[in-house]
C-alpha cells in the first residue's frame, strides 16, 4: 500500500496508531485547500477528531476518491 508517505512515515504501518501530531505533510500538499475543497473535513479538524486535512486524506480521503490538493509554485 502506498500513499506517497512522507519518507519518515512507514506505509506497512497501521494508520489507526500513527500519532498524526508528529507527521509533517508532504512540502507540496497543501493543507489549506484540502480543507478548503473539504469543509466535512474541516469541520472534523475544528472539533479534534483529526491533527490535519493530511491525516484525513492518508487514511480516508484518498480512499474515498477525494482530490489530493497540491501546492502552486
Amino acid at each position: 500500500m502506498n500513499f506517497n508517505l512522507p519518507e519518515n512515515l512507514n506505509p506497512e504501518l497501521n494508520l489507526d496508531e500513527v500519532d498524526w501530531s508528529k507527521v509533517p505533510p508532504p512540502p507540496d500538499f497543501d493543507e489549506a485547500g484540502y480543507l478548503s475543497q473539504n469543509p466535512d473535513v474541516a469541520g472534523e479538524l475544528e472539533h479534534g477528531r483529526i491533527t490535519s486535512g493530511f491525516e484525513h486524506y492518508i487514511r480516508w480521503g484518498r480512499a474515498e476518491g477525494r482530490a489530493r490538493p497540491f501546492k502552486r509554485a
